[in-house]
């Protein structure tokens, strides 16, 4: 997992909510600062980029993709979904490391139901 580009930065934390776009709640995607899309960039990160978000300590940690590169500097917005999973609070300083994962060479798909079988 740790072949690809390195990217890493502590940012102050807020949920989207915080700039109208309730509509992000369900998910996972992040709104980072332009500053970050320079770096990225810089180091050839490849695309979707995803990012792993955790506590500076690195005791909990989930993952997310990022939307927009839109944030004022040194500020991250996302769900707070994320915040609640990570125990923090509004305004928290997060880790936020790009992550690259190995590409799927094999799924398996079972129905939840015969319903779905009957589909095709």
């Amino acid at each position: 997992f740790g072949a690809g580009p390195r990217f890493s930065c502590q940012l102050r934390c807020y949920p989207v909510s915080f700039i109208g776009r309730d509509d992000l709640e369900t998910g996972n995607r992040l709104v980072l600062p332009p500053s970050a899309l320079e770096r990225l960039t810089r180091v050839g990160a490849p695309s979707p980029m995803l990012f792993e978000i955790s506590d500076l300590d690195g005791r909990r940690r989930t993952h997310g993709g990022v939307l927009e590169f839109v944030a004022p500097e040194e500020t991250c917005y996302l769900p707070a979904w994320i915040l609640r999973q990570l125990m923090a609070e509004e305004g928290d300083v997060l880790q936020i490391a790009l992550k690259s994962l190995p590409g799927a060479t094999f799924v398996r798909f079972r129905p939840a139901s015969v319903a779905l079988l009957r589909v095709y």
